[in-house]
């Protein structure tokens, strides 16, 4: 007891009572009660501990100190040859690679989340010049091509999802999404 008092571990000793069987104090109690009281002239017979005076207190102890999160995995520990007494002991790991979170774009006149907004435009001029209003493509009018062999095969968007729907990926064609 006292090498554990000298690295600050504190013992904590609950009586289990198992059905038909008699607990036996003075096995284990008499030198712990002797040793962490300091009462060698205490009359061991008449002081018993009650185990759920203590227990509460432990139990709300665990779960203050438990995070569920980090709990790998629980042991189950079965005492005696009969399966009646289980101890569980868990397995922690408090320390776990952060993860970069996603960046989150703020506007700097007012501080508000910024959402992206994408508008495809058809450019036919060479100059790369263009009406805002006048070539906007909306949505529908989009087309997304598969090359393969050098050849562009056009589809409908509804006609791209129900073909990705139905064929299964083949991963010896390379195919290149490209908006037309």
């Amino acid at each position: 007891m006292a090498d554990m008092k000298q690295y600050g571990i504190e013992l904590e000793v609950i009586p289990i009572k198992q059905q038909n069987t008699k607990f036996d104090y003075e096995l284990f109690y008499d030198e712990l009660l002797e040793d962490e009281l300091m009462y060698p002239d205490l009359d061991k017979s008449s002081y018993h501990p009650d185990p759920t005076e203590r227990l509460d207190e432990l139990l709300s102890r665990i779960n203050s100190h438990e995070l569920r999160r980090s709990r790998l995995a629980r042991l189950p520990f079965h005492l005696g040859s009969s399966k009646n007494l289980t101890l569980g002991v868990s397995v922690y790991c408090l320390v776990y690679p952060t993860r970069i979170p996603s960046p989150i774009w703020l506007s700097s006149s007012d501080n508000k989340t910024v959402r992206v907004h994408r508008d495809y435009y058809k450019i036919i001029d060479p100059y790369g010049s263009f009406d805002p209003v006048k070539d906007l493509l909306p949505s529908h009018d989009l087309v997304r091509g598969i090359k393969l062999d050098g050849r562009y095969i056009c589809f409908d968007k509804d006609e791209l999802t129900e073909a990705v729907r139905n064929i299964a990926p083949v991963d010896c064609i390379r195919r290149e999404l490209l908006l037309i």
